[in-house]
C-alpha cells in the first residue's frame, strides 16, 4: 500500500513540474511577443532644426505647417510674401480659405506686373515663445531671406493662456505675460531683421472679439490697448516695422466681420484685415 503511494505522490511531482516548466515557458514567449522594438531616431530627431517647438499645456495644438514648394531664392520679377504667426496668420475662421494673406497676394498682384507669391507659415496656436524658435529655423531663415514683404501675427494666444480667465484676466498676470512677450518679440524681430533688413514688416495689432459691456469692458479695452501700445514700441526700435491697427474694425462691426466661433475673423473680416496692410504698403 505504502509503494503504491509513493508512485501516485512521484506522478504527481512529476506532473506539477511539467506544468511549471510549460508555464514559465509560455510566460517568457508572450513576453517576447510583445517586446517593444528598440527606439531609433527619427530624421527630426536627429536634426533638432527640422523640429517644430512643443505647445505648452494651455495652448491650442500646434499644427506642423508644410513648408512652401517655394526655392526660398528670390527669382528675378517676383514679390515674394512670407507670413508668419499665429491662427490669424493661418487664416482660421476663413470659409473661403483665403485668410489675409489670400486677399493681400490677389490685391498686390493687382497692382504690378511682377509675380506675387506668398509662403503662408501661420501655426494654429502659436505663441511667442514657438515663434522665436521656428524663425531661428533653417528653412524659416531662408523663407526670411527671399521676402519681399513680411506679415506678423503673434501675441493672442500669450495673451489669452496667460493673463488669467477671459471673464476676468488678472493685471499682475497680464503684466508678466506681457513682458515675456515683448522680450520674445524684441528677439524675433531681431533675427527676422539678421536676415532680411529692407523687407518690410506688418504687424497684425490685437483686438478684442468678445462683446463685453460695463467694467469687464473697459478691463479688457484697458488691457488691449496697453499691449497693443507696449508692442508698437518695440516695433519703433526697427526700420520699416508697422502695426496695423484692428481693433477698431472689429469693435464696430465685430458680428459682420467674426466667424461663427466668434473669435477669428470670417472671410470679410480678413479682407478687412489686408486692406488695413495695403493702405500701409501705399
Amino acid at each position: 500500500m505504502q509503494n503504491r503511494k509513493l508512485v501516485w505522490y512521484s506522478l504527481a511531482a512529476a506532473s506539477l513540474s511539467g506544468l511549471f516548466v510549460l508555464g514559465t515557458g509560455a510566460v517568457l514567449a508572450l513576453q517576447d511577443s510583445i517586446r517593444q522594438p528598440e527606439s531609433r531616431p527619427s530624421a527630426f530627431a536627429s536634426n533638432p532644426a527640422t523640429q517644430l517647438p512643443q505647445t505648452p499645456a494651455k495652448s491650442t495644438a500646434v499644427e506642423t505647417p508644410s513648408l512652401p514648394a517655394h526655392t526660398a531664392v528670390n527669382e528675378k520679377n517676383e514679390y515674394h510674401i512670407v507670413a508668419l504667426g499665429d491662427s490669424l496668420t493661418r487664416g482660421m475662421g476663413d470659409e473661403k480659405g483665403q485668410g489675409y494673406v489670400g486677399h493681400l497676394t490677389r490685391e498686390l498682384q493687382k497692382t504690378t506686373t511682377e509675380k506675387v507669391s506668398a509662403a503662408n507659415l501661420g501655426i494654429n496656436g502659436m505663441q511667442s515663445p514657438e515663434l522665436l524658435e521656428y524663425v531661428n529655423s533653417p528653412e524659416v531663415r531662408n523663407e526670411i531671406k527671399a521676402a519681399s514683404l513680411i506679415t506678423l501675427s503673434i501675441g493672442g494666444n500669450d495673451l489669452t493662456n496667460g493673463a488669467g480667465t477671459i471673464a476676468a484676466p488678472d493685471e499682475g498676470l497680464a503684466k508678466q505675460t506681457r513682458q515675456a512677450f515683448l522680450s520674445n518679440l524684441d528677439q524675433i524681430l531681431q533675427l527676422i531683421r539678421s536676415q532680411n533688413r529692407s523687407a518690410p514688416i506688418l504687424f497684425v495689432g490685437l483686438y478684442n472679439p468678445f462683446p463685453y459691456s460695463g467694467e469687464l469692458r473697459e478691463q479688457a479695452l484697458n488691457l488691449l490697448e496697453e499691449w497693443n501700445l507696449q508692442t508698437s514700441r518695440v516695433l519703433r526700435k526697427y526700420p520699416d516695422t508697422i502695426l496695423i491697427p484692428t481693433q477698431d474694425l472689429f469693435v464696430r462691426k465685430g458680428d459682420v466681420l467674426l466667424a461663427p466661433d466668434h473669435f477669428h475673423p470670417n472671410s470679410k473680416g480678413y479682407k478687412a484685415i489686408a486692406e488695413r496692410m495695403l493702405q500701409d504698403l501705399k
